[in-house]
């Protein structure tokens, strides 16, 4: 058989479970507690900036009120204007357009050396044709030539029959051999000292010392100097000085000094410098008898 509660515990029952939830919410609620204590004082420190930032704007807005009223007031003959932009614009359209006539000037000059070089090119390709052609010609009169001198000299070695006649009879015939014709065959001479002629040993032709030169100097104006000098040294076998040379020439210094300068590299005048500087023809080329 069951005893009745009292009301002391009836209530004691009833407040219990009450008691427990708070014990389990005291801790979370402390948490949110701490929490809320932070997020306040992060807003007072907004808070703070803002009214340092509501203290700046108006310092930096007495600031610019000041600039402006000092503008106002103040000329400023030094400060940019409207013409200033357009002549900076002005000025950088000149720059561009200098710059394109620039590109274009060398572009133009570029196609002028161009055709310059193929005008050289073009030039010398003729120049040989020219050259091959006058070759091929001269050879061809130099064995026209040789021919004709031999078959020459053929008729001339032919035995010459004298028939001499007396009264009705041939009395007798006589051979006679013909004399070879030595005035073409000797070549040029150097007069020696005590005015002694010496003859040259190799044969100056004029035609082939052209022929060893460059294909500028072959032709006028230089082709005629040039012979003048390797003719006045065939005629001289001690050499000639170059103010000689300059007086035979008739033309400036330097051009002598060039032409001699050439003949020296082809080998047709030598250098001494054993009594002071002359020139001569290449003893090894043009030895003496």
């Amino acid at each position: 058989m069951s005893v009745p509660k009292t009301s002391d515990q009836q209530q004691h029952e009833l407040i219990a479970p009450s008691v427990s939830i708070v014990n389990e919410l005291e801790e979370p609620i402390n948490q949110l507690v701490d929490i809320f204590g932070q997020f306040v004082e992060k807003l007072e420190s907004v808070a703070d900036i803002n009214a340092k930032l509501a203290q700046f704007n108006e310092s930096f807005g007495a600031f610019l009120y000041g600039l402006k009223m000092n503008a106002e007031n103040v000329a400023w003959t030094e400060a940019p204007t409207k013409q200033s932009f357009e002549r900076l614009e002005q000025r950088e359209a000149e720059a561009i357009m200098l710059q394109q006539q620039q590109e274009e000037l060398e572009r133009i000059r570029q196609k002028q050396l161009q055709e310059q070089e193929k005008e050289r090119e073009r030039q010398r390709i003729e120049a040989e044709k020219q050259e091959e052609e006058r070759l091929r010609a001269a050879l061809s009169n130099h064995q026209n030539t040789q021919n004709s001198s031999q078959s020459g000299q053929n008729r001339q070695r032919r035995p010459v029959t004298a028939t001499v006649v007396k009264g009705k009879g041939v009395v007798g015939a006589s051979r006679i051999p013909a004399r070879p014709n030595t005035a073409n065959t000797m070549g040029p001479s150097r007069v020696g000292p005590g005015g002694a002629v010496r003859k040259l040993g190799g044969k100056l032709v004029m035609k082939r010392v052209i022929d060893r030169l460059p294909l500028r100097y072959r032709e006028e104006p230089y082709r005629g100097p040039i012979e003048a000098i390797m003719q006045s040294l065939s005629e001289h076998a001690d050499g000639q000085t170059l103010p000689e040379l300059v007086a035979v020439t008739g033309g400036p210094r330097h051009k002598c000094n060039e032409y001699l300068k050439l003949l020296i590299d082809a080998k047709e005048v030598a250098k001494s410098n054993q009594k002071g500087v002359v020139f001569m023809l290449n003893p090894d080329r043009y030895p003496g008898r």
